[in-house]
């Protein structure tokens, strides 16, 4: 069972698509790209924090989760669609402010 929050500050990650050697805890770079649904595309993270209308001077301080493979999840965002599953076991990532 998958619990969404409303704050996009908890994720639940299937374990089947991370690459645990690599991953990491970070703030986000230049071309970071998120995909938040099934149906639609990715784009750049710049892009999704002025959608959201999140202030130019907290996007540099957001905690962005990624692998090898590119983003997981990204604090006041969401988790990346590819990452969402139905696998036996899911990491729970968590920011707390």
């Amino acid at each position: 069972k998958q619990v969404i929050h409303k704050k996009f500050n908890t994720f639940s990650a299937d374990c089947g698509t991370i690459d645990f050697d690599s991953l990491a805890v970070r703030t986000r770079r230049p071309g970071d790209r998120l995909r938040l649904t099934a149906s639609g595309g990715s784009d750049t993270l710049k892009r999704l924090m002025i959608g959201k209308k999140i202030p130019r001077e907290k996007r540099c301080r957001l905690a962005v989760f990624a692998d090898r493979n590119g983003i997981i999840a990204v604090e006041g965002l969401g988790l990346d669609h590819s990452r969402c599953g139905s696998g036996e076991m899911i990491l729970q990532l968590s920011v707390e402010e």
